[in-house]
């Protein structure tokens, strides 16, 4: 079994191996949007997402998505593994900070590129 998702194929785990006619791995992001149970965070746009987070300073956006990065790949393994994680850690879960994670390295990119070429 290769090491990537077979929904999306993306390389870069964790991942949960997903039982059916024959086992395959799936990334958190589309075992959430596979899963019939509701998320535990709201609906939110990437638009949305992002207008909340741009209001944090880039030293707590820096913080909060390694954080996330770190929580996503512990419980993502726990997941991986059979193992018990609270529902908020389930897959939707992992899949809302994983999203947030990357909205707020986005922003962080932004903020960085508009500082360099400011004179």
């Amino acid at each position: 079994m290769p090491d990537c998702c077979a929904f999306c194929g993306r390389t870069k785990g964790p991942f949960v191996t997903v039982e059916g006619v024959f086992p395959v791995l799936s990334c958190v992001a589309c075992l959430a949007q596979r899963s019939k149970e509701p998320s535990p965070y709201p609906e939110l746009s990437d638009a949305q997402l992002r207008a909340g987070l741009d209001l944090l300073p880039t030293w707590v956006l820096e913080q909060k998505a390694a954080a996330n990065r770190r929580v996503v790949a512990e419980k993502g393994e726990r997941l991986a593994r059979g193992e018990p994680v609270a529902r908020m850690y389930q897959a939707a879960g992992l899949a809302w900070l994983e999203r947030q994670a990357t909205i707020a390295e986005q922003l962080i990119a932004v903020r960085q590129a508009k500082q360099t070429r400011q004179p």
